[in-house]
């Protein structure tokens, strides 16, 4: 439980108590029940009432200013799906293809990934596969790219790159994770709104 002793603005507990993220809670003070002092690996909490709305967030302002207790609040189950700790399975799905490979024999880094743009990104964007300079948080070019047309999706290398930048040595994995997003974007080209 995380107790923001006033440190934390209005807004950003009305944004909390929105989200999936987080559960905000207020937590009446009470006296210590009789004999909690033998529990010294514990804190004694009070009760705990989930703040579900603005409006009751307001009334237990009011209470926290009497000094009838806290404001605290913790992060949700919903959150820990998408941030596991270490050593938790990572079930939680996000549905955008994204594959990086760093090869050992080559020491050269590739990803798949959705491509970037200039202007407004079209609802349905499509997939580029990129080459970095040394390591993925270096600068990137584009090698290789999906375009769309009424029949779905197909691959082609931007001009020459495939064969000027992809050592022979890389292009079995290569292959392979361009067929994972050839799969990946055709059965959403058929999912797809027109």
């Amino acid at each position: 439980m995380i107790y923001p002793n006033g440190t934390i603005c209005m807004n950003k507990l009305k944004e909390m108590i929105s989200s999936k993220n987080y559960n905000v809670y207020f937590e009446y003070h009470e006296e210590e029940p009789e004999g909690w002092d033998w529990l010294k690996d514990g804190i004694y909490r009070g009760n705990t009432i989930l703040i579900s709305s603005s409006k009751e967030l307001e009334k237990y302002i009011t209470k926290e200013f009497r000094g009838e207790g806290a404001i605290c609040y913790d992060l949700s189950d919903e959150y820990y799906k998408k941030h596991p700790h270490l050593g938790e399975k990572f079930n939680y799905v996000k549905k955008v293809f994204k594959w990086e490979w760093k090869s050992f024999e080559t020491n050269k880094c590739y990803s798949i990934e959705e491509a970037t743009y200039l202007g407004e990104k079209p609802k349905y964007p499509t997939l580029n596969l990129n080459l970095f300079d040394n390591d993925f948080e270096d600068s990137c070019i584009a090698i290789g790219a999906w375009d769309k047309d009424s029949e779905g999706y197909e691959f082609r290398s931007i001009g020459s790159r495939m064969f000027d930048y992809v050592a022979d040595e890389d292009l079995n994995e290569i292959w392979k994770a361009i067929k994972n997003a050839d799969k990946y974007l055709n059965n959403r080209f058929h999912n797809e709104e027109d």
